[in-house]
């Protein structure tokens, strides 16, 4: 089964949770671009939802900003 990006729609997989939603976002992430992951955020609705912008980073950032993923995650 081939999978392509073109046609994956996150908001059809649902947007409300029971569980806690965080997203730990690399900024200069071009595989899931930090702007559609900013904009889609508001959309969720969860318990708790917490949303962590690492700015040096990629779409690895525990690589990319190691320091800055072990105090955001702690």
């Amino acid at each position: 089964m081939e999978f392509l990006m073109e046609s994956f729609d996150l908001p059809s997989l649902g947007t409300e949770y029971e569980i806690p939603v965080f997203y730990i976002q690399g900024e200069r992430d071009w595989q899931t671009p930090y702007p559609l992951a900013k904009q889609f955020f508001p959309k969720i609705a969860a318990p708790l939802k917490l949303f962590y912008s690492i700015p040096d980073a990629g779409h690895i950032p525990m690589i990319d900003s190691e320091g800055e993923i072990q105090r955001d995650v702690i």
